[in-house]
């Protein structure tokens, strides 16, 4: 009974009273405004996310909750952890952000690298769903050398549940050939999955996720294959330190199965130690390097960095 009454705990079940009682805190005088849908959309992008009291969402209300109400972000409390994305890690969360990344991928067999710019538009469009439009503007691969513009990428969630300390999230990835195949792009995949972010204790999180990545092209060189990811870190410091505001340190594990029959793929593990942090102005810069450590190796490692802007 301890053991299933603390894992409920970890997991956000003892949460939903906390909020539910803070939410009856406010001004229960003011009726709830209802919105068109338009509206849910034009403030879940525009809005200041607090206008409405945070009040939990549930697995079993999810076709009757949310879906008409415009996103109010979780409170930020001094002594929770920070929500922003991490490097190889699944965010299993909802946020507004614009989001400019670098990525060099080395020593790909060959003696080739690989270099990415990409630009995501990412926001929610109501408390239950939220998108993503990721723009590969150049994508270059060495010997020969080639560069196009990448794949497109469109991605949509949907909040299972969440509280203060708990968010489950279904999503689909759906990735577009507007590349070439001289640079490796040109690819149409479906990566169905389902993600979750954690508060543990003080201001440690741990978030993670498991999905089927699906290729739609016959001569797409990487099989159906089952993409697991965690990560776990820590927020060290307050929101208004200067350049290292809300700075995070952590670490993510990826684990890549083969699920196609046809096709011998190695196994692929691989660690990302990172750091994320607040420059001020709502600007955070955020970076990784991934360390493969299965082999045959497919690359050396692949160094990330990303500079967000939150609205």
């Amino acid at each position: 009974m301890l053991v299933v009454t603390t894992a409920r705990e970890s997991l956000g079940q003892s949460d939903v009273n906390d909020d539910t009682e803070k939410s009856e805190n406010v001004d229960s005088s003011r009726a709830p405004r209802h919105y068109r849908p338009c509206e849910v959309v034009k403030e879940s992008i525009f809005g200041a996310g607090d206008d409405e009291p945070f009040t939990p969402l549930l697995l079993r209300t999810l076709f009757t909750d949310g879906w008409d109400d415009p996103w109010i972000a979780p409170p930020s409390d001094s002594d929770m952890p920070v929500r922003q994305g991490w490097v190889n890690a699944p965010d299993g969360l909802f946020f507004r952000n614009l989001v400019w990344t670098y990525q060099n991928t080395a020593d790909i067999p060959g003696d080739r690298s690989a270099n990415l710019g990409l630009f995501q538009f990412q926001s929610p469009l109501s408390r239950r769903l939220w998108m993503t439009l990721d723009v590969p503007y150049v994508t270059t691969l060495s010997a020969p050398n080639a560069a196009s513009f990448g794949d497109l990428n469109l991605g949509t969630r949907v909040m299972l549940r969440e509280t203060r300390r708990l968010s489950i999230i279904a999503g689909l990835g759906t990735r577009m050939p507007t590349g070439q195949l001289s640079t490796g792009t040109g690819l149409m995949r479906l990566n169905p999955n389902l993600q979750f972010w954690a508060h543990l204790s003080g201001r440690w999180s741990m978030r993670g996720g498991a999905g089927v990545d699906v290729p739609l092209n016959n001569f797409d060189l990487l099989p159906t294959n089952f993409l697991t990811n965690v990560a776990i870190g820590e927020t060290i410091t307050g929101h208004d330190v200067p350049i290292f505001g809300d700075f995070q340190y952590y670490m993510t594990a990826t684990l890549r199965n083969n699920l196609s029959s046809n096709v011998s793929v190695p196994t692929f593990f691989s660690l990302t130690p990172g750091f994320r942090t607040h420059l001020g102005g709502e600007y955070y810069l955020a970076g990784g390097i991934e360390f493969p450590l299965t082999q045959p190796h497919p690359y050396g490692d692949r160094l990330t960095f990303f500079l967000v802007k939150g609205f």
